[in-house]
């Protein structure tokens, strides 16, 4: 783009993660100045490009919320069986912004036979360590999920720095520490801050710093059985280390299908 021309914010915090013959709804949030930027849905459009270079969703018409967020329904049926898993498929989105020029977008995305969840909630943050913690937050939150959605993203994109692919580990509870011990990290460093770091020693920095130490003791340590072969289930009972690179096992497809490239 041309330094004349507005910048624009597009959230891709992490690639997306699609299953195949599932019905799904992806999103292509755009800011402008700190706010959200309305997208006008005509003459806009989402395409899903596999590894091959194959339009898999071929220049589909979007919607757009109320908010003015751009989305595209992914039906089932447009993800079939046949599709192979890998991390190289690309999104594409088409937007004609609020000034009127039209952006393309590239968003990395992996076709995958499971999703990886959010293992843990409120209250694992609470039970037996910090029962009165909610109640620290005072007027800024009545729950933490915003620091344990953003503890997911980071835990998430560390994994696919490394080369491993989630949706492949198969022990849900191994991502309950590293997760765990990064939301209370960004938690007590939001308190530390709200306190201006005053005290000495301050509190809050105390357990940010030992929330970080764990985290990182968690992630040297993070472990999980791996689902090679793609089936669903364990290859193994052994567990591999994060140290491991975790890749998709399938070949690539290819069909006569209109390319990205033409």
């Amino acid at each position: 783009m041309s330094d004349a021309e507005r910048i624009y914010s597009f959230r891709t915090l992490v690639p997306d993660v699609l299953q195949r013959e599932r019905d799904q709804v992806v999103a292509m949030e755009v800011y402008d100045r700190g706010k959200l930027s309305p997208v006008t849905a005509a003459g806009s459009s989402f395409s899903l490009i596999d590894p091959g270079g194959t339009f898999v969703i071929d220049t589909q018409p979007i919607t757009v919320t109320t908010d003015g967020i751009p989305q595209y329904s992914i039906t089932a049926a447009e993800l079939p069986d046949s599709l192979q898993y890998s991390e190289l498929y690309q999104e594409r989105w088409v937007l004609v912004l609020n000034d009127g020029t039209t952006r393309t977008i590239r968003r990395e995305c992996a076709i995958s036979p499971f999703l990886v969840y959010l293992p843990i909630a409120d209250r694992d943050l609470m039970d037996g360590e910090y029962p009165d913690l909610i109640a620290e937050l005072g007027n800024h939150g009545k729950t933490f999920q915003p620091f344990l959605d953003r503890a997911f993203r980071d835990v998430l994109e560390l994994l696919w720095d490394r080369g491993q692919w989630p949706d492949l580990m198969l022990s849900s509870s191994a991502f309950v520490k590293p997760i765990r011990e990064r939301a209370f990290f960004l938690i007590f460093k939001f308190l530390f801050r709200q306190t201006g770091g005053s005290g000495a020693p301050n509190r809050w920095q105390v357990l940010m710093d030992h929330h970080k130490s764990e985290m990182e003791g968690a992630w040297a340590n993070f472990k999980s059985r791996i689902d090679h072969d793609i089936d669903g289930l364990p290859d193994s009972r052994s567990r591999e280390a994060t140290a491991t690179v975790v890749q998709r096992n399938a070949h690539p497809i290819r069909r006569h299908r209109r390319s990205a490239r033409w």
